[in-house]
């Protein structure tokens, strides 16, 4: 009797509301963690104090569609896409309504070859809808702050990257003020930008913490120096397996953090050119190219200016590295 009175009881719906929205966090699934609010009314109000709601597409398509995972799925079709936006933006509408505060809310969109003008609109109305709820919060903003990750699909081809001019500018619009201001976090996956491109994301987000560009093109060939200027609250930069020929950070007073993964093997240049990054502490340079650079270049001049960096990590393959030249540097 004893031990059917204890598989009875739900001791979980026992514990506080703040230990249970922190298991509902680790679900790392917005929408399943919505879905708990049908167990009982005890669950009912708990998923909407979720401190950070991350909704993705991904999460309302058809389940064909699905397959594959959220990295690395193909073939997405149009119509499936088309379908998942009203109930994709009704949910972080919801998450926008609700009573309790939603200090940031993280959204993910992903785009494919076709014409993607509906979901863009989406973007837009949502980032309009969160600034709405930022100053109807006043003191105490409803929505401070929005991570935004916009990804085109893993069968994107550099071809259609190159076409996506259009595409760019579509998302050049997107972050424009003041829908902008509200972005702390941005990933860009897989799309054409050029150097003018990511300098108007840049001066449109003006409190950018993180930026995180993966498999981004700019050009044939050697392709554009990516140029960080104007950045004033950018703390961490990745670049990973993108096409540009080199990052320069010309003005970025108070970035702490870079990684610089996996750049082109054809470049002349180094890789990295500091200007001025006065705060920079880490810095990570990682080249799995198998072909060598056509040109070398000293760790320790390509560092000279990075007078308060603690910590450097690197990893090549293929490539000749003289620990003579790193000793030199001595981080001094």
């Amino acid at each position: 009797m004893m031990l059917q009175a204890i598989a009875g009881e739900d001791r979980i719906s026992e514990l506080p509301d703040d230990v249970l929205v922190s298991i509902l966090e680790t679900l790392g699934n917005t929408r399943q963690a919505v879905a708990t609010s049908v167990l009982s009314r005890r669950w009912l109000h708990l998923p909407w104090w979720i401190r950070r709601p991350f909704l993705s597409i991904f999460q309302f398509l058809p389940r064909s569609a699905r397959a594959g995972g959220e990295d690395g799925f193909k073939n997405l079709q149009q119509r499936d896409l088309d379908r998942a936006i009203p109930p994709f933006v009704r949910a972080a509408m919801a998450f926008l309504a609700s009573p309790p505060a939603t200090p940031c809310l993280a959204l993910r969109f992903l785009l494919t070859d076709e014409e993607d003008d509906e979901l863009v609109y989406a973007a837009r109305h949502l980032l309009l809808a969160a600034g709405a709820a930022a100053d109807a919060g006043g003191g105490g903003a409803r929505c401070s702050s929005v991570q935004l990750d916009v990804r085109a699909t893993a069968d994107t081809t550099e071809a259609q990257m190159r076409d996506g001019a259009r595409r760019r500018l579509l998302l050049t619009g997107l972050v424009a003020r003041p829908r902008g201001l509200l972005i702390t976090k941005l990933r860009l996956e897989r799309l054409w930008l050029t150097a003018a491109d990511v300098a108007a994301v840049l001066g449109a987000c003006a409190r950018l913490v993180h930026l995180t560009l993966h498999g981004c093109r700019a050009g044939r060939g050697e392709g554009a120096a990516l140029a960080i200027d104007g950045a004033p609250e950018l703390r961490e930069l990745v670049v990973r397996g993108c096409g540009y020929r080199r990052v320069e950070l010309r003005r970025a007073p108070k970035l702490v953090r870079l990684t610089l993964e996996s750049w082109s093997s054809t470049t002349t240049t180094a890789p990295l050119r500091l200007a001025a990054a006065p705060c920079l502490r880490e810095i990570s340079l990682v080249n799995s190219c198998t072909r060598r650079s056509s040109q070398r270049f000293r760790l320790s001049e390509l560092l000279a200016s990075a007078t308060n960096l603690d910590c450097l990590s690197l990893n090549f393959r293929n490539e000749e590295v003289s620990w003579v030249d790193i000793l030199e540097k001595n981080f001094s």
